[in-house]
């Protein structure tokens, strides 16, 4: 009696919902157009409507434009396989915390730290 069977390739993890856009960049292009709703229509009674309209597009296609792009698995070096915002998140983080993370650096000097803690 077989208990396992193999899944078929076509349930994955990225479905495709409007044939280009997988769900995590339709999240984000919703989470993004969500606030240029309400954003146009507070600034409405001030005119600047279609102006407004066309810059939030931009913002929302630039934004999605960078969860659909994949850097090319031949980069390894700088990203390949990642999708260019996990890429540029990644780069922030970093900038911010100037640190790089090795396994195993400084691993006595952080075990005797914790040994003081206790």
């Amino acid at each position: 009696m077989r208990l396992t069977y193999e899944i078929p390739q076509g349930f994955t993890d990225e479905i495709r919902w409007f044939r280009f856009f997988s769900l995590r960049s339709l999240l984000v292009m919703i989470c993004i157009a969500a606030p240029g709703i309400l954003f146009i229509r507070f600034f409405s009674s001030f005119g600047g409507t279609l102006f407004l309209i066309i810059f939030w597009f931009f913002v929302v296609a630039s934004v999605t434009g960078l969860t659909m792009i994949k850097m090319p698995g031949s980069q390894w070096l700088g990203g390949g396989g990642e999708y260019l915002d996990q890429i540029l998140m990644k780069r922030l983080i970093r900038s911010h915390k100037k640190c790089l993370y090795i396994k195993g650096y400084k691993q006595q000097e952080y075990e005797e730290e914790e040994r003081r803690k206790l």
